[in-house]
């Protein structure tokens, strides 16, 4: 028997925050619907920040009786477009109702359980609250407009809708076979960082900074302790630590500050370089790799270094910023756990690259600087970073790399150059291509121009050493979204990707950890613990699992979404997954989204993310659409398959079949390393037909 709960009080309360810059005190609203409470829970919505035309909020569920609800549903009225939710699937969204379902995940809701589903909103008038809120559990599944059927939002114009379909998908799982040993280095291969091996690697990182301010160490060790957080670093899927740092850290007589020694112990009496020791030691442990990043020359100086060296300052030359790389370069020489060095961070402003001047053409410090780290440690990755102006047109500093084009950087080992740039959204500088009308669909032009094309021509790998947004506006989702699209190889933005068969994306550090980041904040909130969810959601699809490990790389399955009739006006349709055989966390990445298919197109793509896994036998799980706004609904649910890799199956079709033993008799005789040398003994022959003969049919 299903339970209603229906919003009828509304209270407001008021708070104050700080500004990104840390210089004006605005007002943030926070206004809170509370439900009336039944026998079997309430429901509340709360806004946990806002801006100017939307904002972010939460509405929390909670199961108040003794049983277990199965298949809730919530429902509410509200006059704005939600443009991403987390922990629900928009089941049903007509006119200004919307209907929200659990996702794969939490379609149970336990005895005295609380779900928050998550979500950013637009809207014209400020403060705009839903009303209505109707929460509904039970098998089955509560009442509500909009429950059932196709859907089907305004289409606008007279023209017939169109229907919209998704197709069925399947994937062989790759094996973990090949993965460098944990010992070994990385190098280069087209615009692929490769292992000892040649197999290609991503780098997916998070930055954690201190070591180039005034503290000398890590932030958050007030608090915490390192070995803690770097534990909680890789829990959270990132296999690569960034860390900045200064010159200033790495003189003699240099001290750290603001450490909690009963938190760690182990850094008490120690010197900036001993604690970066320590920190690099435990990352080894535990299997993380380690970028170093020299983020400036002098302590808390940054903003005020536009090049690698501090004019007028005898201490900050040229030869004082090589000589201390080379001495990283040789302390940490045969250790596998750091792999490359950062050369300088975010080159700007005077920076150039390619004119000739000595005292700011980057391009050409960096091979000096990189020539030189290499004679002492030819086994580290160098990272060059781009500059922010190239023939007057500017981008972010140091996400400037159109001068590659015309005067590449030349190193004495060629394969172990990485290029990198940093990108950041209109929160933190509305720059002209966000107040574009077609953003974000624009962004890959954007990309292409200042650095994509480097990645694009197989030139060089790119590592995007920094981005990072608070989520506070629908442009700052909006922008995470097509970068993680595109750096996972959608380099045109269609929602298909354009990799060729074994590449992985770009490689990439996310900026920051830290929740002291003004313009970003971090994945940790203020308490240095909390997660902050809603940007793991965006970049949780485009990690990599531990260089070195062993492991398969995730895969993707992507289910083709088509359009009966290109439309004149563009088509949204929301999806989520749900289990079948397969089962979310294990075979496949539980996901939601809104699809949202541009007006002349036929045809868009849900992706979902397939972890590295020890699978047997064929599983199966579904992608089902709903909520169609501008198209009714014809096909929806598709069956996702994965099937393992089966030696016998030759063409990789799931079956042991007539063509696979077409290829086998094709490559009778001797053969080495041939595939249908399945016994290894360097021939094709009998005791081979005998196995694949043996394995006839489909694929266990």
């Amino acid at each position: 028997m299903p339970f209603v709960t229906v919003i009828d009080s509304v209270r407001a309360s008021f708070t104050t925050r700080k500004t990104k810059m840390n210089r004006k005190i605005c007002t943030a609203i926070t206004c809170l619907l509370s439900a009336s409470v039944s026998a079997f829970g309430d429901a509340t919505f709360s806004f946990t920040n806002q801006w100017s035309g939307g904002g972010q909020g939460a509405f929390r569920i909670s199961n108040g009786s003794t049983q277990a609800l199965q298949g809730w549903t919530l429902e509410f009225d509200w006059n704005a477009e939600i443009g991403s939710v987390w922990n629900g699937v928009i089941q049903s969204h007509v006119g200004n109702h919307y209907v929200v379902a659990p996702a794969a995940y939490n379609a149970e809701l336990p005895a005295g359980g609380v779900i928050d589903i998550g979500c950013v909103a637009s809207f014209a008038t400020a403060g705009l609250l839903p009303t209505s809120l109707v929460f509904s559990g039970g098998d089955s599944g509560g009442g509500g407009e909009g429950g059932g059927g196709g859907g089907g939002g305004g289409g606008g114009g007279g023209g017939p809708i169109p229907t919209v379909s998704i197709a069925d998908a399947s994937l062989t799982l790759a094996t973990s076979g090949g993965n460098s040993p944990a010992n070994g280095f990385l190098s280069t291969l087209g615009n692929q960082i490769v292992d000892s091996n040649g197999n290609p690697v991503r780098i997916s990182g998070v930055n954690w900074f201190g070591f180039e301010t005034s503290n000398k160490v890590f932030h958050g060790l007030w608090t915490r302790g390192y070995k803690s957080m770097l534990d909680q670093v890789k829990q959270l899927g990132f296999n690569t630590l960034r860390i900045p740092f200064s010159n200033d850290s790495l003189r003699a007589g240099a001290t750290t500050n603001s450490i909690n020694f009963a938190q760690n112990p182990d850094l008490q009496g120690l010197t900036p370089l001993q604690c970066m020791d320590k920190v690099i030691e435990y990352c080894g442990t535990i299997g993380l790799r380690v970028i170093l990043d020299r983020h400036s020359a002098k302590a808390d100086n940054y903003l005020s270094e536009d090049v690698w060296f501090v004019a007028g300052d005898s201490y900050h030359t040229e030869q004082r910023w090589i000589a201390d790389w080379v001495m990283l370069a040789q302390h940490y020489a045969g250790n596998p756990t750091v792999i490359g060095a950062d050369l300088f961070n975010e080159p700007k402003r005077s920076a150039t690259w390619g004119t000739s001047s000595p005292l700011t053409d980057w391009n050409k410090a960096a091979e000096r600087c990189g020539n030189a780290v290499l004679a002492a440690n030819p086994s580290w990755l160098i990272i060059v970073e781009g500059v922010e102006r190239y023939n007057n047109q500017t981008t972010w500093w140091g996400g400037n790399l159109k001068g590659v084009a015309f005067d590449p950087v030349v190193l004495s080992a060629s394969n172990k150059l990485v290029y990198s740039m940093h990108e950041y959204p209109k929160s933190v500088y509305a720059q002209t291509w966000f107040n574009d009308p077609t953003y974000p669909n624009n962004m890959d032009d954007v990309w292409n121009v200042h650095w994509g094309y480097i990645f694009k021509n197989q030139t060089a790998p790119l590592l995007l050493g920094e981005f990072g947004s608070k989520l506070e506006s629908t442009s700052d989702a909006q922008w995470l979204d097509k970068l993680t699209d595109y750096i996972d190889g959608d380099l045109n933005l269609d929602g298909s990707r354009d990799l060729p068969p074994g590449q992985l994306g770009m490689s990439w550090t996310y900026w920051s950890l830290n929740p002291n980041s003004g313009d970003t904040g971090g994945i940790l909130k203020d308490d240095w613990t909390t997660v902050d969810t809603a940007k793991m959601a965006y970049i949780q699809a485009s990690q990599a699992p531990l260089i070195g490990s062993g492991a398969a790389a995730s895969q993707r399955i992507d289910f083709p979404v088509t359009l009966s009739e290109a439309p004149t006006s563009a088509v949204s349709v929301a999806w989520g997954t749900a289990n079948g055989t397969a089962l979310a966390g294990i075979n496949y990445l539980s996901a939601s989204g809104v699809l949202t298919i541009p007006a002349g197109q036929l045809q868009g793509q849900v992706s979902v993310v397939v972890p590295a896994q020890a699978a047997s036998g064929t599983k199966q799980f579904t992608v089902q659409l709903s909520a169609p706004v501008g198209a009714t609904l014809l096909d929806s649910i598709a069956t996702g398959t994965l099937r393992t890799v089966c030696a016998m199956d030759l063409n990789g079709n799931g079956v042991v079949d007539g063509a696979d033993l077409g290829q086998m008799l094709g490559a009778w005789g001797p053969c080495s390393g041939c595939s249908t040398d399945l016994d290894g003994d360097g021939v094709t022959a009998g005791s081979d037909l005998g196995a694949l003969l043996g394995a006839w049919g489909p694929c266990p």
